[in-house]
């Protein structure tokens, strides 16, 4: 699987999941609902008994199903108190969705028993077929929701169906003591059948998937969910360190430096992927990196995004850690000091287009599609340009992956021999153009306007300004997740009018944007949530000018600079090519056996109990 396939893979993924959120309505609308939909349930649940004893019966039947949901609710709460998840607004929410369950067949009951005149017996057991469907649709919800016990699990699983089986009874008592002991065995059957069907329900979803992961996709979903939904990694980073693989990995250290050793700033290309999403994994890589290395060396650093995929996700914090701690042993043996630079070159074909600037035998080489779409470009490329940039006697060649157009889930294929080609066009004419002593000045800020949601990292701006041979130019990192079609272009027209010959910009590709909120993408590229949306066009004219204003202090701190530099070569535990494709194949796997399930046990199940209320 290449990188552009493994992102065009996850995307999928992340569609899908997108598929299955939902956001719950506020606490005092659920309570409402809850209330309203449990009332009227027994409302018409107490038709029958007010046509056969007191016109109370129906208040009293409300009043028992209502009194069964908060009694549920509360007891939910307390027995899942401390769960990640399930909070006491996410129990009512849990009580709202098993009242689909519960509420139909018990209104349905009292209207078809008191059409038929048949009494309170014929309600109480199209209820009982309503607790036994609910008690599926309680299991699954705590089965993917729930990190509590499988003994909490349970007990809250049967306490809603039990309490308002209770109410029914406690309802029809109450009026018309004329139960048989068919009616009694009759619901002991609905709990019993609809447990078990619960228990095969979950069953087949985790043997479905059983040769992907051996733990099952409950807990994969569980995990999943409270990272997701509450920032709980540790479930879902637990899980994945024992699914990954390890892997031999590069970062490239640039680190620029006034010719009195004082760090002016540094690049940082990690030959690792920040995602999969939030705070999980490798997902604030960029940011980590960047607040570690700038407290040692007391400058402003970037991390533009290198040549990986989604198969190169780190699985947990612990390897992010080992990463950094492997960048910050490396400092001591920079190689350099380079005392020259190129000016900028440029190269580009059909869709392919690099600049490329020499730092003593060093190449720093950036790659993009732009103003065409792109994702995450194959990680060949940067095996053959160092090869190449080898022959033509340089150290070595840092590849950057600009990821600086985005226009809708678009992955990106065939592009290995097209940017090589470019790529190595570049590097011929930075290496044939005449180098020379350079200065350097670096700055960044953070705008106080853009959050997470609107797609924008804690690393806000960095802008790296150079000068050689009287010429300016400027590399803009972004902390964010790609960029909106559009603004690079905008951007370099706007830097040009600041003096720059010529510039790129660049994101991070942070992923702790990803699956803040509900939208096509489950997050905002730079640019799209940004300033006035103008309908043909965007108006980045505030962002824009947080750009200008980290070039312009940039600018102002040029002085004559060196480089110094080193790869940085660690093992670490990433998801891996299989391992991603066994990840993205999971919820299709369970989405598949859950429908299969519901269609050859739950439906049977329903069926025969429904038919033995009528005939009883």
């Amino acid at each position: 699987m290449t990188a552009g396939g493994a992102s065009k893979t996850i995307d999928v993924l992340v569609e899908k999941y997108h598929g299955l959120l939902f956001t719950l309505p506020t606490a005092k609308r659920m309570m409402a609902y809850v209330l309203l939909i449990s009332a009227s349930s027994g409302l018409l649940f107490g038709l029958p008994l007010a046509r056969s004893g007191s016109p109370t019966s129906i208040l009293i039947s409300a009043s028992f199903f209502t009194l069964a949901e908060l009694v549920s609710w509360v007891l939910d709460a307390l027995l899942l108190k401390g769960d990640p998840i399930m909070d006491s607004r996410r129990c009512l929410g849990f009580e709202l969705f098993s009242l689909m369950a519960l509420a139909p067949m018990s209104a349905l009951g009292g209207l078809l028993a008191y059409a038929t005149s048949s009494g309170g017996p014929l309600a109480l057991r199209m209820a009982s077929v309503g607790v036994s469907l609910s008690i599926s649709a309680r299991t699954l919800t705590i089965a993917a929701a729930s990190l509590a016990g499988i003994t909490r699990s349970s007990a809250c699983i049967l306490i809603g169906p039990l309490a308002w089986l209770a109410s029914a009874y406690s309802s029809i008592l109450l009026t018309s003591p004329m139960l048989s002991r068919a009616d009694l065995v009759f619901s002991s059957l609905c709990l019993a059948l609809g447990s078990l069907a619960s228990l095969a329900l979950v069953l087949s979803i985790n043997k479905a998937s059983s040769d992907l992961f051996s733990t099952g996709a409950m807990r994969a979903a569980r995990a999943f969910f409270a990272c997701w939904i509450t920032d709980y990694n540790e479930p879902l980073e637990t899980f994945l360190d024992e699914v990954g693989v390890s892997a031999d990995t590069s970062a490239s250290i640039m680190l620029f430096e006034g010719l009195d050793g004082r760090p002016i700033g540094a690049l940082v290309v990690p030959g690792v992927h920040p995602g999969p999403f939030r705070d999980a994994g490798s997902s604030p890589l960029p940011g980590l990196i960047q607040e570690v290395l700038e407290e040692r060396l007391g400058c402003p650093v970037a991390v533009p995004h290198g040549l990986s995929g989604h198969d190169l996700n780190l699985t947990s914090k612990r390897e992010c850690e080992k990463l950094i701690r492997a960048l910050i042993e490396d400092l001591a043996g920079l190689k350099g000091p380079f005392d020259t630079a190129s000016p900028m070159s440029r190269s580009s074909g059909r869709r392919a287009k690099a600049c490329c600037q020499l730092f003593g035998p060093i190449a720093l080489t950036v790659l993009t599609t732009a103003p065409e779409p792109s994702e995450d470009f194959p990680r060949e490329i940067e095996t053959i340009l160092r090869d190449e940039a080898a022959e033509m006697g340089l150290y070595d060649v840092v590849v950057v992956d600009a990821h600086n157009c985005i226009n809708g889930l678009t992955g990106q294929e065939g592009l290995v021999e097209e940017f090589s080609e470019v790529a190595s066009e570049a590097i011929k004419k930075a290496v044939s153009s005449p180098g020379g002593p350079f200065k350097a000045g670096m700055a960044r800020v953070r705008p106080p306007e853009f959050t997470v949601e609107e797609g924008m990292g804690p690393g806000g701006i960095s802008v790296l300004a150079l000068e050689v041979a009287g010429k300016r130019y400027a590399y803009v990192v972004v902390d964010g997740n790609n960029m909106i079609k559009g603004l690079r272009e905008h951007l370099l027209a706007r830097l040009a009018e600041l003096g720059f010959e010529d510039a790129e910009v660049m994101t991070t590709d942070t992923h702790v944007v990803n699956a803040r909120l509900l939208v096509e993408r489950g997050y905002h590229p730079v640019g799209e949530a940004m300033d006035w949306d103008l309908g043909e066009a965007m108006d980045w004219d505030l962002f824009s000018r947080h750009v200008l204003e980290a070039a312009r202090e940039a600018l102002d701190g040029l002085r004559p600079a060196v480089v110094r530099w080193a790869r940085v070569r660690t093992s670490v535990r990433v998801f891996g090519e299989e391992q991603l494709g066994r990840l993205c194949e999971l919820p299709v796997r369970a989405l598949g056996a859950a429908k299969k399930a519901v269609l050859s046990i739950l439906l049977p199940v329903q069926v025969l109990l429904l038919a033995l209320a009528f005939l009883l």
